[in-house]
């Protein structure tokens, strides 16, 4: 059983990253920002009231903010790169042993009170 979902386990903080990576690689991440946009608004509905503010602020800057500065292209090119990053996602996860259902499961039973247990737990 996992006992921690670190940040590197979540798939939205790898797009993110690639997001903030941007003006660097070129590549849009649009496609997978899209992907990830219903999770993330499931995930606010879902701990609305539950979770603490600061984890909600973190949770749609992950989410919403890309698409402020993020280009839209649905080329094959970048389709194709924004798969590979879940491919390599997949097989990261796989071969650090880690099951990605269980990440995702944890993330939604955990309660973080303050924002250090919240720290600690992810870094």
């Amino acid at each position: 059983m996992l006992t921690k979902a670190h940040w590197y386990q979540v798939f939205s903080n790898w797009i993110f990253v690639a997001s903030v990576l941007y003006p660097f690689h070129k590549v849009s991440t649009f496609p997978l920002l899209l992907l990830a946009f219903p999770f993330g608004v499931f995930y606010l509905i879902r701990k609305w009231k539950s979770d603490s503010f600061f984890k909600l602020v973190i949770s749609s800057i992950v989410h919403f903010v890309p698409f402020l500065f993020i280009p839209r292209d649905f080329s094959a090119h970048t389709v194709f790169l924004n798969m590979l990053l879940g491919v390599i996602y997949v097989t990261f996860m796989y071969y650090n042993g880690v099951s990605i259902s269980e990440v995702y499961r944890r993330i939604f039973s955990e309660s973080h009170k303050t924002m250090k247990s919240y720290f600690s737990e992810r870094v």
